[in-house]
């Protein structure tokens, strides 16, 4: 199973202060209204307006009023670490409403100037995406060997490693850090005929965890074959502000790519979340589980 962990949100805490990190647990946890509140009295007080409007795109209950805001902070706070943010949960947006053409432009637009390395991968391995809809594949190879070779963040790595596999095109070969053996270069690596950093190894065998290792439980929201459904899905949710997940599994010879919600580390807060989204949004979950 592939794993990728959403890393918006850890980009998002690891670059604001202590307040907005507060904001952003509150959403992924599901605390719409309160953290409603707390944006409003700092409105209120004019105070960090930036990241107020970017957060208040993050929980806006429809995908054109998020974008308002989001198209709010790119032009009112051009400067601000939380414009690329913005121009990127846009295009997200945008690829899920199947307008990736709209989507593309936005993803390319984030450049090395925006000095954010994670959304500048992820950028990357979207626009990818992107191309592949567009029907595109060369351009779509191009994008997920930069994504790979320019900014070996181990998870976004290896799912492009994934699609470039899909492709038949040979990947190359990570560390469990996420950066190239020592000895590989960086750029124009992509076509390298290495092993495929997907597979467990030579043998096929899957070794257990770490013991550094624990167990995260999610809630999975649903199941599609077509994963292009499944990326919708998955930016609907991220839409809402919560942490989301894309995996994969094979039952009776048909390939499902599934949609997880949330990452919580004891049972009974998933289970309550699970409650919490089936309330919410009318969904049919189940609790799952794996080792990070």
């Amino acid at each position: 199973m592939i794993r990728i962990v959403l890393t918006f949100f850890m980009i998002l805490s690891a670059a604001a202060g202590q307040t907005v990190t507060d904001i952003v647990a509150m959403i992924q946890q599901g605390r719409i209204a309160e953290a409603g509140r707390i944006l409003d009295e700092w409105e209120a007080e004019s105070r960090q307006m930036d990241s107020v409007i970017f957060l208040k795109g993050l929980i806006a209950p429809e995908a054109d009023q998020a974008v308002i805001y989001y198209e709010k902070v790119i032009r009112s706070y051009p400067k601000s670490e939380f414009a690329p943010k913005a121009l990127f949960r846009i295009a997200q947006l945008k690829y899920a409403q199947g307008l990736y053409q709209t989507a593309l432009r936005c993803f390319l637009h984030i450049t090395d100037e925006d000095r954010q390395a994670v959304i500048l991968q992820e950028s990357r391995y979207w626009a990818g995406l992107c191309y592949l809809a567009l029907s595109k594949p060369d351009s779509a190879v191009h994008q997920f060997g930069v994504s790979i070779s320019e900014f070996p963040v181990r998870d976004i790595s290896r799912l492009a490693a994934l699609e470039l596999r899909s492709l038949q095109i040979p990947v190359p070969l990570l560390q469990e850090d996420g950066n190239p053996p020592s000895g590989q270069s960086g750029a124009g690596t992509a076509h390298a005929s290495v092993p495929d950093p997907v597979a467990a190894d030579e043998t096929g065998a899957v070794h257990a965890p770490p013991a550094s290792q624990k167990t995260v439980y999610a809630i999975q929201v649903d199941a599609f074959t077509d994963r292009n459904n499944a990326l919708a899905r998955k930016a609907f949710f991220e839409s809402k502000g919560y942490e989301t997940a894309l995996r994969n599994k094979t039952v009776n010879g048909r390939y499902f790519y599934l949609v997880w919600v949330g990452a919580f580390s004891n049972e009974p807060d998933a289970r309550a979340f699970g409650r919490m989204l089936n309330t919410k949004y009318g969904t049919h979950t189940t609790l799952v589980s794996e080792q990070r």
